[in-house]
């Protein structure tokens, strides 16, 4: 795991302009940085990958368990293979609830260890010391009653528990829960239509677990 280090400690202005956060870096920082771009990029994609999964499977739960018996009889109707896979899958509600809650955890503990290994590789400590540094600088407050609010721990362990943990909680609860249920609220056919193949496969591989 490569890290970064700041090289110089730009004088804290308290009212920087645009140019700020590149004067956190000298030239040979900026190197790295641009080094170590790529992997960023590719470790990003990832992660919009795992939640766009995350976001399927939490829809999906909401999908097929919300299908009514008019959808069930338009789907017996209909001779496709995907109507024919959500048939079979309604014969094993409490195996596909399983594999959906298996997955779904799976797939969020790989969001959160992504999203740690990334934060750490990409932004180390020291980042947040000089954001702590020039946040202390810019708003007296923090040098006041909210040192004491925050109960002794320094102002960078919160801006990287900020990152890390709320942040991330955020975006899982609103992108890989919340939006996608309530889409597959109103489009649930639809939605388990185009889930019933993936699903299908994820049944006989995750059998033993559910």
């Amino acid at each position: 795991m490569r890290f970064f280090v700041l090289t110089n400690s730009p004088n804290l202005d308290p009212d920087p302009g645009p140019s700020y956060l590149l004067s956190l870096f000298s030239h040979a920082d900026l190197l790295l940085l641009a080094d170590l771009l790529p992997g960023a990029i590719g470790g990003v994609l990832v992660l919009i990958l795992l939640l766009l999964a995350s976001a399927l499977i939490s829809g999906s739960e909401v999908a097929f368990f919300s299908l009514t018996n008019a959808d069930y009889n338009a789907l017996r109707e209909d001779n496709s293979p995907p109507a024919k896979r959500i048939l079979l899958l309604k014969q094993k509600p409490y195996r596909l609830l399983a594999t959906i809650l298996i997955c779904n955890n799976f797939i969020n503990i790989a969001i959160v260890l992504l999203s740690e290994y990334l934060i750490r590789s990409y932004l180390p400590d020291v980042y947040f010391v000089n954001m702590a540094a020039w946040l202390t600088e810019k708003f007296s407050i923090l040098n006041a009653g909210l040192g004491e609010w925050i109960g002794g721990f320094e102002l960078d362990i919160i801006l990287r528990f900020s990152v890390t943990v709320i942040g991330v909680t955020f975006l899982l609860v609103l992108f890989g829960e919340v939006t996608p249920k309530v889409y597959a609220r109103s489009e649930n056919v639809r939605l388990a239509r185009f889930m019933s193949g993936p699903l299908r496969l994820l049944l006989s591989f995750f059998a033993p677990l559910s």
